[in-house]
């Protein structure tokens, strides 16, 4: 019998030791309680939180909210404007996350911001999408929230198949760890101005992403409306802006035309675009302005001036900032 108990010992020693180091190191921060190790899944929640709020002055009085398709917009670009400006952008923004980080540089900025530049595009409201779990991991976020936000919560996974998928990932997360790599972040910052530093991909026809189209044809296939809590989360950051005196510049994002054409020929997310429009620009308020740009000729941009078929590239985004400005200084 003891030998029995020995040889059980010697077979679960190794999977006890897996499972163990799994749940400890968490490599995607999936368990609740302390992280052993540095995450390793991209994280740009925590890295624009942790980047902003360690910048000594933070004297910020432009900020750029959105998705990945804003992160381009640079510090630079403000600057010639006379703007000393930090991006929020990051990567499956909701609206929710727009409205928790204005929230947050209104009390941590050390001077009032004078301008907010926010993206926006119809994912950023669909009930589809839950809270971003990175969200509700961030207390510098979530005080803001609403006891009841009104939104769904990402479902809770199967504890076997997110211990399956930890240990899956605990070598990667012990190498990333102890060779000092940045986990979590695709693009490094500029330790400067905390903007992406994205490198510029060698000039080629731009190409669709069977990643990106999966996901969109996936998000736009069961919805045709905005969320209407979510609306009222814009309406919440056209007020805040109002009531501070900040003026707010919303645009939608513009996609490739492969991209565009894609998503309005096979989904319904042309209805969900046109009811974005119609609610954006129905908004009346003080220091609030809208313009679409989900063709970007409106800004004097090239149509294939795009990184991917997502994502503007530098020369485009430099544009939009040029234009905003000038019809700010225009309707001033």
């Amino acid at each position: 019998m003891a030998r029995f108990v020995v040889r059980l010992l010697i077979f679960l020693a190794p999977l006890i030791i897996i499972v163990g180091a799994a749940i400890y190191i968490d490599p995607l921060d999936r368990f609740t309680g302390w992280q052993g190790l540095e995450q390793i899944n991209a994280d740009y929640r925590r890295t624009k939180i942790e980047d902003y709020l360690a910048r000594k002055p933070r004297d910020y009085d432009a900020f750029v909210f959105g998705s990945s398709r804003v992160m381009r917009l640079r510090n630079e670009f403000f600057g010639s404007h006379g703007y000393n400006s930090y991006n929020f952008g990051y990567n499956m923004a909701r609206i929710e996350d727009v409205y928790l980080n204005l929230r947050l540089v209104l009390d941590e900025n050390d001077v009032p911001p004078r301008l907010v530049v926010l993206g926006i595009e119809p994912e950023m409201f669909l009930p589809e999408l839950p809270l971003h779990p990175q969200t509700m991991r961030l207390p510098e976020l979530t005080r803001y929230l609403p006891d009841d936000p009104g939104l769904t919560r990402e479902p809770p996974g199967d504890s076997l198949k997110l211990i399956v998928e930890a240990a899956r990932l605990v070598f990667p997360a012990l190498y990333y760890n102890i060779a000092e790599v940045r986990p979590g972040v695709e693009f490094a910052l500029d330790p400067r101005t905390g903007d992406y530093l994205i490198e510029t991909p060698a000039p080629e026809p731009v190409k669709l992403s069977a990643t990106i189209l999966e996901f969109l044809h996936g998000v736009y296939s069961g919805n045709d409306k905005l969320d209407p809590v979510r609306r009222t989360y814009y309406r919440r950051i056209v007020d805040l802006c109002a009531e501070r005196d900040i003026e707010l510049v919303a645009f939608t994002t513009a996609n490739h035309r492969l991209l565009e054409d894609y998503l309005n020929n096979n989904t319904r997310r042309l209805d969900v675009f046109n009811e974005l429009i119609e609610f954006a620009t129905s908004i009346d308020s003080p220091r609030y302005s809208f313009f679409d740009f989900a063709d970007v000729g409106v800004f004097g941009g090239d149509p294939e001036g795009f990184n991917d078929i997502a994502h503007i590239d530098a020369v485009n985004s430099r544009r939009l900032v040029d234009f905003l400005f000038q019809a700010i200084t225009t309707n001033s």
